[in-house]
């Protein structure tokens, strides 16, 4: 118990940090970009904490909905499009260099290119399966359109 929140006090925290950080660089509302007299970004903090206790009255109004599912899905799908452009990334960044920088490269990846093709693989059959799984199809549409938003903008 004690680890569940001391787990859910950090991401609080770290959701509050991100938020006020939108708030600097002028993407989210400006009262989340200020802090109080210790340092701590109450206002952002205050905003998750909302957005948290509105999750669960729903889920104490709706007991039986798929409201976290839909909600959790959501966020998963555009949490995979960060691992296809690492992957894309990190294929890139090993193609650039020669035989010689690549033998001599801190970081090894003993089973490129064949752990990318793994991960992609992995990737897609995610996706797959969650747009037949009736409960994580609506939600993998709306991260697409989330996602193409975002690329649109």
């Amino acid at each position: 118990m004690t680890a569940a929140l001391s787990g859910c006090n950090s991401g609080i925290y770290s959701a509050g940090r991100m938020l006020y950080t939108l708030a600097e660089k002028g993407q989210a509302p400006a009262f989340l970009g200020r802090l109080s007299q210790s340092g701590v970004p109450a206002n952002g903090i205050a905003a998750t904490t909302a957005c948290l206790g509105l999750g669960v009255i729903l889920n104490y109004l709706i007991p039986d909905s798929v409201l976290f599912l839909y909600i959790y899905s959501a966020s998963v799908f555009p949490g995979m499009i960060a691992w296809f452009v690492l992957i894309l990334a990190q294929k890139n960044f090993r193609r650039s260099l020669t035989p010689e920088q690549l033998s001599s490269h801190p970081f090894k990846s003993p089973l490129y290119p064949y752990s990318n093709y793994f991960c992609t693989a992995f990737l897609i059959l995610v996706t797959i399966g969650m747009a037949i799984d009736t409960t994580t199809r609506i939600p993998l549409f709306i991260g697409w359109a989330f996602c193409s938003l975002l690329f649109l903008t």
